[in-house]
């Protein structure tokens, strides 16, 4: 689809600019830049079509498809282990979890199949701890499970310890495990197209085809985290979904418990071959123990908490520290002197607790900076990822005003110096406005889906940052190269600009097209962005910086190519997100392409400019003195009810008998134009008498002779050679020169004054520019 809009407007553009060509220049010269052109643009045509070539299914191994893919996961997962809390501790909370007692799973012979003397199971009872879900996971023969748990329970700790260990020694034949986070999900989206676009987002060395096989074929374990992060009215349409797009084939998925209970007795239809698990709370002791890790046996602060667990294991405090997400905030919040964990024993209420570890972790964690300020520019990256309705934290969300103002700003300015040339203030004004406009809205509404880019291996966020902006910059040099030679072909040929203008104006459009080319990407518009939130202070200057000492703190964790808070739960409180609404197919985020968005820019800002040629702006003639010519309107032109007649309008008619001249001063009221006068327009014919031949002289200027014959524009510019650049009184001498005894009638159809749309360009163009100017 995307192919063709680029085909239409690509065909659409050139009609345009051959359009511009024949108003601008005479004909001759137009085909000849068209020749020129069409050369040019079919040797960039070729370019991008062999840039563009793809590897084609049959000539894949998916085998090494699927060996390439686990080892990109591994390597985006590797780094990342170490900064999930309680996940690469030494001695990590040991997170229990069972088989769900809620009626949301299938019978144990639809999770298991049955034994091999061919029994079937009876119950379904699983339990482990987190050290043990990968055994428990290869021992279901159907390979799906579903994972609930509270907030702050571990869902997504487990889910990556899935990760990890079966990617640490995976068997023989076993799907890749790929973790999706289910937030950027649209329900309205087909799954299994969203997971496939999501899969080449992060790995894009792996084609669409080869992505869309491996699923199909279970190569791929889909691990969907956070299914009750999506709107709740849509939490039953999902499972409908995921059952839908996975099938029999592998799949986890992750949700809280009481959302996954509604949703499944809303739908009526649950996940019949998955096992579901729930998480458990921590208990008192395991709490305890996991909290004298954490200090000093000499440090005493922790003694009343600890004597208050152990007399209220049931209470607010118990209940607040028993997931892993509070109990390490505990632990950070309270690590370092001289905060005093006693004041926990202050709150009466388990929300109340939580929601104090949750205002102190940010200020905890950057006791050696500024808290204050980290806090608001956290806030705003909160904001931001909650204004998009995802919990994915992508450098190409980043988009202010100040890049569009840019873009427009400089489309304005060029605008007004260009159509300056070509119309008088009264339409280069409006029309420059119209391009700024238009340039604007193209980069202010402009909306990347995922940032796909093609590249030798996985990428992490900042490998993706790097590429963006080689990919921008070099696109931009090539295409602000091509630009030039094509306005200096164009200059050269339709409009006899000299060697040295060719230069300038080749120099100044290609500069302007590889700065505004470059704006309309997303690191452009990121680059642009992030020097205006710098400026009031909302990001910090060096963002990439922040993020990256944003995640060596543990405030944010790495998610392929995206960055995340480390619990939703923190995300939420700096700024609770808004579920995305739910939008019709066809308004779906379409990936970014380069040269789409740069044809859609220059067709919108070149729109209001071909809409100024058809605004009538020339000069016009009204009767001042002398014999007065018979005036038609274009209702009553009789050469209008013709039925070959195609274009008519207002008309003069003299009558003129045997010998007669008349003489007619007309008055020229100038239109919407400032270019001189170059002949007369209109159509001139003797009319009323065969064979009649009347003299035309026009005062200070030339003469001619009109028979019966018509005569258009180009046979009277000889007539009209002399006029001043700009009349104010034209005068007329008719005289009959033959002897015919009828009376003759000299008819002036649409009649008007022509003039040279592109004479001050082409007198800039040529170096010749006027002392008047």
């Amino acid at each position: 689809m995307l192919r063709k809009v680029e085909r239409i407007g690509g065909a659409l553009a050139l009609l345009a600019l051959g359009v511009v060509l024949l108003v601008l220049g005479s004909l001759n010269r137009a085909d000849q830049a068209a020749s020129v052109l069409s050369g040019f643009v079919s040797l960039i045509g070729a370019g991008l079509a062999v840039a563009s070539l793809r590897v084609t299914r049959s000539a894949v191994d998916l085998d090494a498809a699927a060996r390439t893919l686990a080892a990109g996961v591994h390597e985006q997962w590797a780094e990342e282990k170490t900064t999930l809390g309680s996940l690469a501790r030494p001695e990590p909370l040991h997170v229990r979890w069972s088989s769900t007692g809620r009626p949301v799973q299938a019978p144990p012979e639809a999770v298991l199949g049955r034994g091999p003397t061919g029994a079937r199971p009876i119950r379904l009872r699983l339990s482990g701890d987190v050290g043990r879900i990968v055994e428990a996971f290869r021992a279901l023969p159907r390979r799906q499970l579903v994972v609930l748990g509270d907030p702050g329970s571990g869902k997504t700790v487990l889910a990556t310890r899935l990760l990890l260990g079966l990617l640490k020694d995976p068997q023989e034949n076993e799907p890749v495990p790929v973790l999706l986070p289910l937030s950027s999900w649209n329900p309205n989206e087909d799954l299994f197209a969203w997971m496939v676009r999501r899969i080449r987002a992060d790995h894009p060395t792996l084609i669409e085809d080869v992505v869309s096989t491996l699923l199909r074929g279970g190569k791929v374990l889909p691990i969907l985290d956070g299914l009750d992060e999506l709107a709740p009215h849509l939490h039953a349409k999902a499972i409908g979904a995921i059952g839908k797009a996975v099938g029999t084939g592998p799949l986890v998925l992750t949700c809280r418990g009481d959302e996954y209970q509604t949703a499944v007795a809303s739908a009526d239809s649950f996940l019949g071959r998955a096992a579901v698990i729930e998480l458990e709370d921590l208990k008192v002791a395991e709490v305890i123990d996991f909290l004298d890790l954490t200090h000093i046996p000499e440090d005493d602060r922790w003694d009343p908490v600890r004597a208050h667990l152990r007399a209220h294991p049931d209470g607010p405090l118990a209940k607040a520290l028993s997931t892993p997400l509070m109990a390490d905030l505990a632990r950070i919040v309270y690590e370092r002197r001289p905060a005093d964990p006693a004041e926990l024993l202050e709150f009466t209420d388990r929300a109340a607790i939580e929601d104090h570890l949750l205002d102190a972790f940010i200020p905890a964690v950057y006791a050696s900076g500024d808290p204050r300020r980290a806090r608001r520019r956290l806030t705003f990256l909160a904001e931001t990822m909650a204004a998009h309705g995802t919990r994915d934290l992508s450098w190409w969300q980043f988009r202010s005003r100040f890049a569009a103002l840019t873009v427009a700003a400089i489309f304005g300015v060029m605008g007004w110096l260009f159509l300056r040339l070509l119309f008088a203030p009264p339409l280069a004004a409006p029309g420059a406005l119209a391009m700024a406009g238009a340039a604007y809205y193209v980069v202010k509404l402009g909306v990347w889906g995922e940032v796909h880019q093609q590249g030798s291996r996985a990428v992490d966020p900042l490998g993706m940052f790097r590429r963006q902006r080689l990919t921008a910059i070099g696109f931009a040099l090539l295409g602000g190269l091509g630009v030039g030679l094509a306005v200096a072909a164009l200059v050269t040929v339709a409009l006899g600009a000299n060697g040295r203008s060719a230069l300038q104006f080749a120099g100044i459009f290609g500069s302007v097209f590889m700065i505004v080319s470059v704006a309309n990407t997303p690191w452009g518009t990121f680059f642009l962005s992030r020097l205006s939130l710098a400026a009031t202070g909302r990001l910090p200057p060096g963002l990439r910086r922040f993020i990256i000492d944003a995640h060596d703190r543990g405030v944010l964790r790495q998610a392929g190519t995206v960055y995340q808070f480390r619990h939703a739960r923190l995300q939420d409180w700096l700024a609770p997100l808004r579920p995305r609404p739910e939008q019709p197919e066809e308004d779906r985020e379409m990936p970014e392409n380069f040269w789409s968005r740069q044809l859609a820019l220059a067709m919108a800002v070149t729109f209001p400019t071909m809409i100024l040629f058809f605004i009538p702006q020339g000069y016009r003639l009204d009767y001042h003195s002398g014999a007065e010519p018979r005036q038609y309107s274009a209702v009553d032109n009789p050469h209008c009810r013709a039925p070959e007649t195609l274009d008519c309008g207002f008309a003069f008619a003299w009558e003129l008998p045997p010998g007669a001249v008349a003489t007619t001063t007309f008055k020229v009221s100038k239109g919407l134009t400032e270019q001189p006068i170059v002949g007369l327009a209109g159509t001139l014919a003797v009319e009323g008498c065969q064979g009649a031949a009347v003299g035309l002289r026009l005062a200070g200027a030339g003469a001619a002779s009109i028979t019966g014959s018509q005569f258009r524009e180009a046979p009277l510019k000889d007539l009209a050679r002399g006029i001043p650049g700009k009349p104010t009184r034209l005068t007329f001498t008719l005289r009959r020169l033959d002897d015919r005894p009828c009376t003759a009638r000299l008819f002036w159809d649409d009649e008007g004054l022509s003039f040279d749309l592109a004479f001050k360009l082409k007198r800039r163009l040529s170096g010749d520019r006027p002392a008047t100017e």
